[in-house]
């Protein structure tokens, strides 16, 4: 039996969970929060991202609504990357897993119908493929910071 789009991408972003984790703990501890320039990211910052957006993708596809703001994000934001290591780790399995079990669950049917965001009309469809990507692009950022401080194995 063929596999289905929803099966191929949530499979696609557990595998991006785990290679962005690896690239994350290439950078050493102490230079987690690290950023190569005054405007630059650190790795903390791109993964405390994935760890809130994985869960704010998955509440938007099930309340067809999004969820979270600007104002939110921020504030979520500021608390995660406060947390130890071990919590944030343990809040981004647990936003993978529930990330997997909703692009699992959008049937046929769901994968079209409009949720309103602020920069234009998305579809489930198009939602589902975020997760991957934007882990995906965080880990080439983390692997870009590795490089710099001579940590890319």
């Amino acid at each position: 039996m063929p596999q289905t789009v929803q099966e191929y991408l949530a499979g696609a972003a557990q595998k991006a969970a785990a290679d962005l984790t690896k690239a994350y703990l290439n950078i050493p501890e102490e230079k987690r929060d690290w950023s190569p320039s005054e405007k630059a990211r650190s790795a903390q910052d791109m993964y405390a991202e994935c760890v809130l957006l994985n869960s704010y993708t998955a509440d938007t596809i099930t309340n067809q609504a999004m969820s979270g703001s600007m104002e939110s994000f921020k504030r979520d934001l500021t608390e995660v990357k406060a947390l130890t290591w071990e919590q944030m780790h343990a809040q981004f399995e647990a936003s993978v897993a529930k990330i997997m079990a909703v692009i699992r669950g959008v049937s046929e049917e769901d994968m079209e119908v409009v949720i309103a965001m602020p920069w234009g009309p998305m579809t489930p469809a198009q939602l589902i493929t975020y997760p991957h990507w934007n882990m995906t692009y965080h880990e080439g950022q983390i692997n870009y910071i590795a490089s710099i401080l001579g940590c890319l194995p």
